[in-house]
């Protein structure tokens, strides 16, 4: 059975009732120091894949042990990262359930329910909600999903595949200002061609302190992919620091997950479908779709669908590129100006044309400027 990170979601909120679930949990990072393996734009940053394991922890918990065969995450919206610069950030996980079954009841295949977290930092009470969504658990029962589905839409790899050195894609990702360290560094192996990247990734020992199979590090690996569909190490296509804005929706299998090591790796694979280059007041985007697949199986764990990433800052002119070094306007050949204007033999020698070549180039002059007119 999948085991999530429940560290993350944090205790119980003693208001909660069976309608509405919420959870708190502060994130430290003297807790929690793996956190610090990731930055953007140089400051420590709480992943976008915390807040995605978070809500999938929570849907399991609200589940009061029933076996789930899917949960769904969709319509995901996530708001800047949340930065570290506080000693803390108290972070609430509000679920309001949509169901008026109580979602123990063994009767009701599936439960629905709006999620939201909401930020909180520790010197000052504000509430900002950093991410919202809705999510679908439903239960096993005789539609499960069997192995055919797991393992029989998977398609063959692309041809033309560039093999990828994963220390120059990092060290790409730093120099635009994502900064990924220790765990956070998931590839073992990549490959990729144009709009199309595959990786193969695991969870280290460096990710201490959270269990289960699904951890944060995991899913992040899954962000950087599509990044590496979108643009090969140094090639200039990545200006800035991208992260998740958009989830159209995350599936999650948990069956795929029965008998495998924590440490289990997984292939990750990127499809780019659409990149906005964005302009004056519109925001750059990319999106994509990303399947992962257990490396031992090749049964499908995660399927992420419209998957949309943006920067963290709107760009400054450094990063505009010089298309065009000089604009020369030159008289069309065939209107003859050019020769007309030296008016002399010595042009139409160099250029080995005689008498009658001249006069044709003049009367092909007026024709051109008949017809335009």
């Amino acid at each position: 059975m999948l085991e999530l990170p429940y560290e993350l979601l944090g205790s119980r909120d003693p208001r909660a009732t069976n309608y509405e679930h919420k959870w708190r949990r502060v994130f430290k990072l003297q807790d929690l120091p793996w956190l610090g393996d990731h930055h953007i734009q140089n400051e420590p940053v709480i992943p976008a894949a915390i807040v995605c394991v978070m809500a999938l922890a929570a849907a399991m918990d609200i589940s009061n042990g029933r076996q789930a065969d899917i949960i769904e995450l969709s319509s995901v919206t996530i708001g800047r990262p949340v930065v570290l610069k506080a000693p803390s950030v108290e972070l609430e996980t509000s679920l309001s359930i949509t169901s008026l079954i109580d979602s123990g009841n063994a009767r009701i295949d599936c439960i629905q329910a709006e999620f939201s977290l909401n930020e909180v930092a520790a010197h000052d009470h504000k509430m900002v909600t950093s991410a919202e969504g809705t999510l679908r658990v439903t239960f096993a029962d005789h539609e499960s999903t069997g192995p055919s589905i797991l393992s029989s839409t998977r398609q063959p790899k692309p041809c033309g595949l560039i093999p990828v050195n994963v220390n120059q894609f990092y060290d790409s990702l730093s120099e635009v200002g994502l900064s990924y360290r220790g765990a956070f560094r998931a590839f073992t192996s990549a490959e990729r061609r144009l709009d199309y990247a595959c990786a193969v990734t695991n969870t280290t020992d460096e990710a201490g302190g959270v269990s289960g199979l699904l951890h944060p590090t995991r899913l992040e690996g899954c962000f950087q992919t599509l990044l590496l569909a979108f643009a090969a190490p140094r090639d200039g296509s990545l200006w800035t620091s991208f992260t998740p804005t958009n989830i159209g929706r995350l599936t999650l299998f948990p069956h795929s997950f029965v008998g495998l090591d924590k440490h289990a790796s997984v292939t990750v694979e990127a499809h780019l479908q659409e990149f906005e280059p964005g302009y004056e007041a519109v925001f750059s985007m990319i999106k994509g779709n990303i399947d992962v697949r257990s490396s031992e199986t090749g049964e499908l764990q995660i399927r992420l669908e419209s998957l949309t990433m943006g920067p963290t800052i709107s760009s400054a002119e450094k990063q505009d590129k010089l298309m065009y070094l000089k604009m020369a306007w030159q008289q069309n050949i065939l209107s003859g100006v050019l020769l007309e204007k030296n008016n002399n033999s010595s042009c139409h020698q160099r250029l080995g044309l005689s008498d009658g070549h001249r006069y044709i180039l003049a009367a092909t002059r007026q024709i051109s400027h008949r017809h335009r007119k």
